[in-house]
């Protein structure tokens, strides 16, 4: 290498590694494109159009320490983008499209660890790491901070001296009435907030013990910065009117400018780092690196571009096969005995939604106190596109009903057999109230958590084995006793669930 800039080897091997990262985009770009359509589409995740400038950017302050590093391939990287191709398969195969985005993602730094090695890598390490925030990521919380933003604001309206009534994630004081939905979780200020936080944590922090208590201390800030906005809201409204904060969305940028406010003043006041000092990772030298031989760099990116080409490949052809298996039916409607009778036709007004190649039965019983409906979804063959467990699936039409709550329970329907389920409370705009209980059935047995369903299906698809799979639902309509309307489904689970 000579001492004024690139050697010819360096230049070659720089090229490689970016050519590398076209082909994992373009082999994957299924992935990448509908990475795309969510941080376009979805505002939570509108900065994600800015991570992958700013991991260039990170890279580019590293140049003088980078162009010091004569790369040379890494095998343990190769044997990483392996197994991180191995979890894309399994991701586009099962239709769980975060394992599946976290894979495309990160086999780009992986990628270029196993063509330019571990010393190269290890310099770049966070540029590299942030690109993981490319990732739409984080859903899974919006319920639990549905609920914490519930729990704190109603309490925190209390403690005001204001009468507050709260049923589920709808509350009500004199002035009006409010409901949590997803945007008022604060999730769009978190993810947002922990991004740009770790990014100021690296620029301001040598320390990783600095680093982390910054980013706890960003993580805790926005989420009480989301409720004191809910409050602000809620007190609003109880002194100046409800028109006043009939548009309140301009409340949550100012409460995320103060957050970002807040994070560069401690950025700056306690930052560890001399502003006039270039940061750089050390470059440290790793048992696992081998030295790079004529050669070496064309058939590592052979093998590399080998095996992200041969994942989508692969997933389509176990997809494709596993579409062709139609799957029988797991279950009828059971006739009805003493004291139910039935089945009888169900009005459409709460019926599952669920999507793909379905059947749906449905019929309600008429039982000594009140009438349950039963529905029976069995889906004919299961795939990404026709899948059990999907974000898009719901047990009641959101468009006309209100989550109030969900909990988990379990019945006995034989002496050794329990049947677990989900139980979830839902009201109409004009009141009525249902309890409806769901679980999903997959080869005769029935569960209720997402996770084992979708490790049971992944199995079925990648054997090729047609395996009876969909959902059962039961509901009733109730008042205000939703005891009474538990004990109803209990009896009538008894009694006809088999």
């Amino acid at each position: 290498m000579t001492g004024g800039g690139l050697s010819a080897g360096l230049r070659r091997q720089w090229l490689v590694a970016g050519l590398i990262i076209v082909a994992v985009i373009i082999a994957l770009q299924g992935s990448f494109a509908a990475m795309l359509r969510l941080w376009v589409e979805i505002d939570t995740y509108n900065h994600c159009l800015l991570i992958a400038p700013v991991s260039v950017w990170l890279v580019w302050r590293q140049r003088r320490a980078l162009v010091a590093i004569e790369p040379s391939v890494s095998w343990s990287g190769l044997a990483l983008v392996v197994l991180v191709a191995g979890f894309w398969v399994l991701g586009a195969i099962s239709g769980i499209a975060v394992v599946e985005h976290f894979a495309a993602v990160g086999l780009i730094p992986l990628s270029i660890w196993a063509i330019l090695g571990s010393r190269f890598a290890r310099t770049i390490m966070f540029p590299l790491a942030y690109l993981l925030f490319l990732v739409p990521f984080g859903e899974f919380l919006i319920p639990v901070m549905m609920d914490f933003t519930a729990d704190m604001t109603v309490a925190a309206v209390r403690a005001s001296g204001v009468a507050v009534y709260r049923d589920g994630l709808y509350f009500e004081i004199p002035n009006g009435s409010f409901k949590i939905i997803e945007a008022c979780s604060g999730i769009r200020m978190l993810i947002a907030a922990v991004a740009v936080g770790a990014l100021f944590a690296y620029l301001n922090f040598y320390s990783w013990r600095r680093r982390t208590l910054f980013l706890g201390g960003v993580i805790i800030l926005a989420i009480v910065a989301n409720w004191m906005r809910a409050y602000i809201v809620v007190m609003v409204a109880h002194f100046s009117g409800m028109d006043i904060v009939a548009d309140h969305v301009w409340l949550g940028y100012a409460v995320f400018a103060v957050v970002m406010v807040v994070m560069l003043w401690a950025g700056a006041r306690f930052s560890d780092i001399d502003p006039g000092t270039e940061v750089s990772q050390p470059a440290v030298s790793s048992g696992m690196v081998t030295s790079n031989t004529d050669g070496g760099t064309e058939i590592m990116a052979c093998l590399i571009v080998g095996v992200v080409v041969s994942a989508p490949v692969f997933a389509s052809t176990v997809v494709t096969n596993a579409a062709q298996s139609i799957h029988p039916e797991f279950a009828k409607l059971p006739a009805g005995h003493d004291p139910w009778i039935g089945p009888g036709p169900v009005p459409d007004d709460w019926l599952p939604r669920f999507s793909g190649d379905t059947t749906t039965q449905a019929g309600r019983y008429l039982g000594p106190a009140a009438a349950v409906d039963l529905v029976i979804v069995s889906y004919r063959t299961l795939s990404p596109q026709s899948e059990l467990i999907n974000e898009t699936n719901r047990v009641f039409d959101p468009e006309r009903w209100m989550l109030i709550g969900e909990t988990t329970g379990m019945t006995g329907i034989s002496a050794d057999r329990p049947l677990v389920y989900i139980e979830t409370e839902i009201r109409a705009a004009s009141g009525i109230r249902r309890l409806v209980r769901h679980w999903y059935v997959v080869n005769g047995r029935p569960y209720r958590s997402h996770v084992a369903v979708k490790l049971i299906e992944l199995a079925n698809i990648l054997t090729g084995r047609p395996a009876p799979a969909g959902v059962v639902a039961v509901s009733t309509r109730f008042g205000d006793d939703a005891e009474r309307a538990a004990r109803t489904l209990d009896d009538f689970m008894a009694g006809i669930i088999r």
